[in-house]
């Protein structure tokens, strides 16, 4: 009893002791003064839930809208795959789809249950009409055949239109509301061809121009080539818009627009617009932008 007293008298004399000359005692371990004392926040793995999303198996969601839907991918990154890798995923809604072109590299911190690796995510979004909405999403290319996928109510940062360098027939000054927005004329035969330098991430607003012979619902696609591959094919239904017309092109009809997204990889680029597949002989197209997100 006797040497269990005199241990707690002596660590009790040696913390006053510590406590006089600001030494730091934690969890029993004694530091001298003059050591340099920092705050370290450690950030911890955070696990989310993604769907697989497999060549034979899509992906069908309704969503109430108005809305947007932000969709985060990440392609399963197979120990054979190497730097960067593309990958295209089908978007159908009623009778309209489009194909969004994706590419991504290994991530360093995505891994999943059973220690499979992943590509960096990659988004894009989708701006939902009012009502419920059906969207079907299909894997149409990888290399990986699986890519997981998480949706997320989520709106887009600003855009910012651009004038990229390139060949353009004409210019379509639009008025809405008091404000003025420049399209670039795409005729039915007269492909535009303009330069990007990536990485970029590129949002493409277009309008069907209705002549006096178009009625109702039209349908038009729109072809992304670069150097004869096809990056991007958008197919679109629309009517004419209610509330937009053009100022120096009064004899047509601009129908409601309708957007398309494109990531433009590192690099000068030389990309190629099409119009096809529609009874119009012309369309609008304008070009946004914004700036690059960080991918993990």
């Amino acid at each position: 009893m006797k040497n269990k007293n005199y241990r707690i008298g002596l660590l009790l004399f040696v913390f006053s002791i510590a406590c006089i000359f600001g030494q730091n005692i934690t969890g029993g371990v004694e530091v001298k003064q003059g050591t340099r004392i920092i705050d370290i926040s450690v950030i911890k793995r955070v696990t989310q839930q993604y769907y697989l999303l497999t060549k034979d198996k899509p992906i069908e969601l309704n969503i109430v809208g108005p809305t947007w839907l932000r969709v985060y991918t990440r392609l399963l990154f197979k120990p054979e795959l190497k730097g960067k890798v593309g990958y295209k995923i089908i978007v159908s809604e009623d009778e309209e789809e489009r194909i969004v072109s994706l590419e991504t590299e290994k991530s360093k911190s995505a891994v999943g249950p059973a220690n499979q690796e992943f590509g960096k995510w990659r988004s894009f979004f989708i701006e939902v009409p009012k009502g419920i909405n059906n969207y079907k999403f299909t894997l149409w290319q990888a290399k990986s055949e699986t890519v997981a996928v998480r949706f997320n109510i989520e709106k887009p940062k600003e855009w910012t239109q651009i004038v990229p360098p390139g060949t353009f027939s004409s210019s379509l000054i639009a008025e809405e509301a008091g404000k003025t927005i420049r399209y670039y004329e795409l005729g039915i035969n007269e492909p535009i061809k303009i330069e990007f330098v990536g990485p970029l991430r590129l949002k493409v607003g277009t309008r069907l121009n209705y002549d006096i012979t178009m009625q109702g619902r039209q349908n038009f696609t729109i072809v992304v080539q670069e150097k004869g591959q096809e990056l991007q094919k958008s197919t679109f239904k629309v009517n004419k818009s209610e509330t937009i017309k053009y100022q120096n092109k009064t004899e047509v009809v601009p129908s409601v627009e309708r957007f398309s997204y494109l990531q433009i990889p590192a690099g000068k680029h030389q990309l190629e617009f099409r119009l096809e597949g529609t009874l119009g002989k012309s369309a609008g197209l304008r070009f946004l932008t914004k700036t690059p997100q960080k991918y993990e």
